[in-house]
């Protein structure tokens, strides 16, 4: 039981979602291959877990106010797991999910697919890994947004050897964001500690600033998603994450984080779901 914890499934939704909506765009068959990717790039999620909490024992061990959103599966600060069996866990998911990757490949390689799988699987270990550390040196953020983002549809892209579609790209942008919009939000109630643990995130730089940030990246959305041609369902998109950011905002002040978090995650599978329901409807 304990080890299912940590391997923080629920968070999955955001890497299938993602998936998904970019399969769904590119018109691309159900098959095997689709198969595949979804569950490589969700095992590689599953590892960038593990390996988030293997790394970050000390500022999760400090962080004594966890929610389910933050602070790590804690099943290492209580015990319920040895970081040997940890770490081995760690590896058989990263392990697997590049044994996938390998296969993909020697169905569709490219130098440019095996550069991205590289570039992908490096991020995602250098997140909290050593000696790089991403999230501590205020790259965290931006490398979720590529991992959560545009690197999914140009990995899919290159596997089927696409031509560029902006329209699509503008989507996996939009959907990059939100996900970076979660992580900053999940930050919140982990900063002090953060702080302590010299951990160097964009929350930790701005604190309660952090708000006029999230709209900043409402905007971003919206200027993407109306320059890209989705001119009505922009200001449909842009209206929900405000909405959510106001909720936020509130919460914030009566310290109610876990439904900060739940409200963030609700508004990224909501925006999700039109874009992927609104196919069909657009001049794509």
């Amino acid at each position: 039981m304990a080890i299912i914890k940590a391997l923080r499934l629920p968070f999955i939704i955001v890497s299938a979602t993602t998936t998904l909506l970019i399969w769904h765009y590119l018109n691309l068959p159900y098959d095997k291959f689709f198969i595949f990717v979804i569950t490589g790039i969700c095992l590689a999620h599953i590892s960038g877990n593990l390996w988030n909490d293997y790394f970050d024992f000390k500022a999760d061990f400090i962080n004594t106010s966890p929610t389910p959103f933050s602070g790590g599966s804690r099943v290492l600060q209580e015990r319920k797991v040895s970081k040997k069996l940890f770490l081995t866990i760690a590896i058989v998911f990263s392990l697997t999910s590049i044994l996938i990757g390998l296969y993909l490949l020697i169905n569709f390689f490219s130098i440019r697919l095996l550069i991205l799988i590289i570039l992908a699987s490096s991020l995602t270990f250098f997140y909290t890994g050593v000696p790089f550390r991403l999230i501590y040196n205020y790259l965290g953020e931006i490398t979720i947004f590529l991992l959560f983002g545009p690197f999914i549809y140009i990995g899919i892209k290159e596997m089927f050897r696409l031509s560029f579609d902006y329209k699509i790209f503008i989507i996996s942008v939009t959907s990059g964001i939100i996900t970076m919009k979660i992580l900053l939000v999940n930050q919140i109630p982990d900063c002090i500690y953060d702080i302590k643990a010299e951990k160097r995130t964009i929350t930790t730089l701005l604190k309660q600033k952090l708000y006029y940030l999230l709209l900043i990246l409402d905007i971003i959305c919206f200027i993407t998603l109306y320059i890209g041609g989705f001119k009505t369902l922009s200001y449909i998109i842009l209206s929900i994450l405000l909405i959510t950011d106001n909720i936020i905002k509130i919460n914030w002040k009566g310290k109610k984080y876990e439904i900060s978090s739940f409200i963030t995650i609700l508004s990224f599978i909501l925006v999700s779901s039109i874009l992927f329901v609104s196919k069909g409807f657009t001049n794509h």
